[in-house]
């Protein structure tokens, strides 16, 4: 079966700066929940950015199905870690999801009708159907997490790509948003950064531990030993050989 994502000799660095990546491959299977972990710093937002094809690389090379990001925008979903500003705007959760169907909209006579079920399909898969006619600053910092992952799912995207998506919400929204996100595969690919170890243990399959170097350990290899690797600045020597199962090459 050919990856979801593939990437061989990636190297990133944001100009004037160190690279934050170097020499770095990875493989993503298709409807693979893959987390990504390590410190501050270490390029994991920038990693998603270049799977995202917001961001390019330096060096080396990154497949989306086979394609470049840059052609495959209309198969990929993101979520970025700070929440664009629209909790300010005058308008509705199911006009906000709607945006996530802006290539299907019409210059004259708004959306089309498989548009709008795309969309409120989107909500209904975040679980917000009801709240669909609220307005924005109505929600609550979850449910504005969601709303905003339903503009995301709006495209039906093969690939969905969140950064932090939990990291403002309390903790009850916090779970729900995870459980979420696991049922949706393997339907789609998922990969997720977060600086919670429990929640990957608890629904990853695969845990992507970048801090200088790439190392992908299953879940119950995320051990106190590769913990310490993992957010260690400077790591001189590896995780344990048992925390490397299921590395990708």
């Amino acid at each position: 079966m050919n990856p979801a994502v593939r990437i061989r000799g990636l190297r990133f660095a944001h100009p004037g700066q160190a690279p934050v990546l170097q020499d770095l491959d990875l493989d993503i299977a298709p409807g693979e929940f893959l987390g990504i972990l390590g410190p501050n710093g270490a390029g994991k937002s920038s990693l998603i950015q270049l799977l995202a094809s917001i961001l390019r690389p330096d060096a080396g090379h990154i497949d989306i199905l086979g394609r470049p990001p840059r052609e495959m925008r209309h198969c990929i979903g993101y979520v970025p870690q700070q929440p664009p500003p629209v909790r300010h705007l005058p308008i509705t959760v199911s006009t906000l999801v709607g945006l996530g169907r802006l290539h299907g909209w019409r210059p004259l006579g708004g959306a089309r009708r498989a548009d709008r079920e795309r969309a409120q399909a989107a909500l209904a898969e975040v679980e917000l159907t009801a709240l669909a006619p609220r307005l924005l600053r109505e929600l609550s910092g979850g449910e504005l997490q969601r709303a905003l992952l339903a503009r995301a799912l709006a495209a039906d995207p093969a690939l969905l790509l969140l950064d932090e998506p939990t990291a403002h919400i309390d903790p009850a929204a916090e779970s729900r948003i995870w459980a979420l996100l696991r049922r949706m595969t393997p339907a789609r690919t998922v990969v997720v950064v977060s600086h919670d170890p429990a929640l990957l243990t608890a629904h990853a399959d695969r845990i992507a531990l970048l801090n200088g170097t790439l190392r992908v350990i299953a879940p119950d290899g995320l051990d106190a030993p590769t913990l310490q690797w993992a957010y260690s600045r400077h790591p001189e020597i590896p995780p344990p050989a048992r925390a490397l199962r299921g590395a990708a090459g």
